[in-house]
C-alpha cells in the first residue's frame, strides 16, 4: 500500500480498515461510518448513480459542518459486468487519496477526501467519503435540466475554467467524463470542481496533445450519452474551448485542430457502444 499523505491515519475495526484525517477519527465513529452494516443501509437508502448508489442527503452525514458523500467504488468496464465490487486491496483508494491532495497543492479545484475503508474479509469492497460540492450538479445533469440561457452558459464556462486549471497544474485526468465535472452555484457565481482522480497523472510537462485528448475524453463522454449530444450545438461546444482557452488565439486555434483530429474515431466508439464493448 501507498504512504499516507501527511495528515493521514489508519485505524480498524472487525470488518473494517480505515483512513481519515488526523483528529477526525472520533467523529466519523459517531457518524458510524466504521459500521459496515451502517455503510451498507445508507447506500440502500441513498440515491442511484452510475452503476452504484451514493448517500449524499443525510443531515448526520457532516464534517466540521460539512457534509459528505459516500459512496461504493466498484470496477467499470467489461470486468465490473462480472464482479462489481471485489477488489485485491485498498491499493485504488489510496492512490485516489494521494492524487486528490496533491492536486489540492497544487491548486487544482477538488472535493476534500473525508474517509475512505475496503473490508477486512477478501475481495476488498471499498468505500470513499468526500466533501460534498453543495448546491451542485454535475454537467450531465446540468445540460439535460439547465435550457440554453445565461446561468447555462456561465456554468459551462465555470467547468471550461476548472479545466483549464487542472491542465495548467500540469494534471492529467484518466477518465474525464460528464459525470466527472461538477459545477456549484452556492455563491451566486457557477464554480467548476473535478471528481473522480483515481489513475490521474501529473506529467513533467503537459502540451497541446495532452490537453487535446483529455477535452476530447470530455467530449467523448458527450457523444455517449446519445440525447444529450444532440442538445449541445456547434456554437455551444466552441464556446466552451474558447472559454477553456481564454480566447481565440494561437492556442485556441491549436486544440480546434487537435480535437478535430481526434473526434474523427467516434464513428469506431459508437460502433463499440452499440455492440455493448464498452
Amino acid at each position: 500500500m501507498k504512504q499516507l499523505p501527511e495528515g493521514y491515519e489508519q485505524h480498524s475495526t472487525s470488518k473494517l480498515h480505515y483512513i481519515v484525517r488526523e483528529g477526525r477519527d472520533q467523529a466519523i465513529r459517531t457518524m458510524g461510518l466504521t459500521s459496515l452494516s451502517n455503510l451498507e443501509h445508507l447506500l440502500a437508502e441513498g440515491r442511484p448513480q452510475g452503476r452504484g448508489r451514493v448517500a449524499d442527503l443525510f443531515p448526520k452525514l457532516k464534517l466540521d459542518h460539512e457534509p459528505l458523500v459516500v459512496k461504493q467504488v466498484l470496477h467499470g468496464g467489461l470486468f465490473g459486468r462480472f464482479n462489481p465490487e471485489g477488489h485485491r486491496g485498498p491499493d485504488r483508494l489510496v492512490r485516489e487519496l494521494v492524487i486528490t491532495e496533491e492536486a489540492r497543492n497544487r491548486g487544482v479545484p477538488v472535493p476534500e477526501v473525508a474517509y475512505l475503508a475496503w473490508t477486512v474479509a477478501r475481495p476488498c469492497r471499498l468505500f470513499l467519503a468526500t466533501v460534498r460540492v453543495t448546491a451542485s450538479r454535475n454537467l450531465a445533469e446540468l445540460l439535460r435540466d439547465e435550457p440554453p440561457g445565461e446561468l447555462r452558459r456561465q456554468s459551462l464556462k465555470a467547468a471550461a475554467v476548472a479545466l483549464r486549471e487542472m491542465h495548467d497544474a500540469n494534471m492529467v485526468h484518466a477518465d474525464l467524463n460528464l459525470s466527472n465535472v461538477m459545477i456549484t452555484e452556492l455563491t451566486g457565481r457557477p464554480e467548476g470542481f473535478v471528481l473522480d482522480l483515481d489513475r490521474s497523472t501529473f506529467p513533467p510537462t503537459l502540451d497541446d496533445s495532452h490537453r487535446a485528448a483529455n477535452l476530447t475524453r470530455l467530449l467523448r463522454s458527450l457523444e455517449k450519452a446519445g440525447d444529450l449530444a444532440a442538445q449541445v450545438g456547434v456554437r455551444e461546444r466552441t464556446r466552451f474551448l474558447r472559454d477553456y482557452c481564454g480566447g481565440t488565439g494561437s492556442s485556441y486555434r491549436t486544440l480546434r485542430r487537435l480535437v478535430r483530429r481526434r473526434a474523427r474515431w467516434f464513428a469506431l466508439h459508437r460502433l463499440a457502444w452499440r455492440l455493448g464493448w464498452t
